[in-house]
């Protein structure tokens, strides 16, 4: 009986033993969960197989897949609002809103009915302070007015083009659209309550595609692929965002012999412009002080054949990130203080990906 005795004793201690080795071990998985707080970056959210948005969040340079959210009757595109807290998607049929909650998920989606001509591209912008939504759909201009997930129609400029695909990018002031068809950049007032006024500019661009502003508002960079004056121009605008003059972007043209320019990005300081290539590429050209753009790169990165899409975005980190559709893929760089780029994440698995937004953690 003694021995029985010494024998649960034993047995006893080492059930303890692994209970207090579980409790520990437990106690350090939290912590570093706890920990991986501290190492949150911004909350994505992409676009995929224009049927869903499939949410990520940056947890230590790795893309973390969240959430998906289907979309009813499908997404084409998608803008979103950090300050209000909403994500806006479009289809031709619907416009949809949702609130984003705390964790950066989608809910409380409310929905407004559209028609839109399928066959052509939609696309989205909106205006910095979450007020105004406009949608491109050949040949005719949307602007929404917003509230939260509540969306109202304010006006429309129909027929501005004869082609099939229009660009719509709001100035950062949210004092003019531009808009281009691949030929022409047209701008238009924006007034207090978000409706469209009259044509104020209209420039011809030979081949014209992705627009972007510089952060001094004074310079907006185009991509005219397959241009006989060059693979990148640019326009002058004056401090109320009317285009004035047309200006050279770089030293010496630039011509993607080996491809053609996909989409652009630039760098938070207004230093930097990264540039999709078809060839598989994304290049990185430093902008001089009065804004003109280097004629060569310096740097190029090889990446995934159908890179597409570019993000760039920046908080204790800078970051840019792009869509790669063939491959089912995204690619994440890390943005070094010299504006090259470090990749830090290949991400597989989704499905088709376009559009990319981001928005800061809270």
């Amino acid at each position: 009986m003694r021995l029985y005795g010494w024998f649960v004793l034993l047995f006893l201690a080492l059930l303890l033993l692994v209970s207090c080795d579980f409790t520990f071990h437990k106690m350090l998985d939290n912590a570093e969960e706890i920990g991986n707080e501290d190492e949150l970056y911004d909350i994505v959210y992409v676009v995929s197989n224009k049927v869903s948005v499939e949410m990520f969040n940056i947890v230590e340079e790795q893309l973390v897949y969240q959430n998906s959210t289907e979309v009813p009757g499908g997404v084409r595109d998608i803008a979103v609002h950090a300050g209000n807290n909403n994500l806006y998607s479009v289809s031709p049929t619907m416009l949809y809103a949702y609130e984003i909650n705390e964790e950066g998920l989608l809910e409380n989606g409310n929905s407004l009915s559209i028609a839109l001509d399928s066959a052509w591209p939609v696309r989205l912008d909106i205006s910095s302070n979450g007020s105004s939504l406009f949608v491109a759909n050949a040949p005719d201009v949307y602007s929404f007015l917003l509230s939260g997930t509540e969306i109202e129609i304010r006006n429309t400029i129909e027929d501005i083009t004869e082609n099939n695909d229009l660009f719509p990018f709001v100035h950062p002031d949210r004092s003019h659209l531009y808009v281009n068809d691949r030929e022409r950049i047209r701008s238009f007032a924006i007034d207090s309550s978000g409706a469209l006024g009259g044509e104020e500019s209209n420039y011809v661009v030979e081949a014209t595609a992705q627009m972007i502003i510089h952060p001094n508002q004074l310079t907006m960079y185009l991509l005219t692929p397959g241009s006989s004056q060059g693979d990148i121009r640019s326009y002058r605008l004056n401090s109320n965002g009317v285009i004035i003059s047309e200006s050279v972007a770089v030293d010496d043209p630039i011509n993607f012999d080996e491809g053609l320019p996909l989409d652009l990005a630039i760098h938070s300081s207004g230093s930097y412009l990264y540039v999709s290539v078809s060839n598989g590429t994304v290049r990185v050209y430093a902008i001089s002080a009065d804004g003109t753009v280097a004629s060569e790169p310096i740097q190029t990165v090889n990446t995934l054949e159908s890179v597409n899409s570019l993000h760039y975005f920046s908080g204790e980190t800078h970051f840019l990130l792009a869509s790669c559709p063939e491959e089912n893929s995204l690619v994440l760089w890390r943005v070094g203080s010299d504006g090259q780029l470090t990749r830090v994440d290949l991400y597989t698995g989704i499905s088709n990906p376009s559009t990319i937004k981001t928005i800061p953690r809270r």
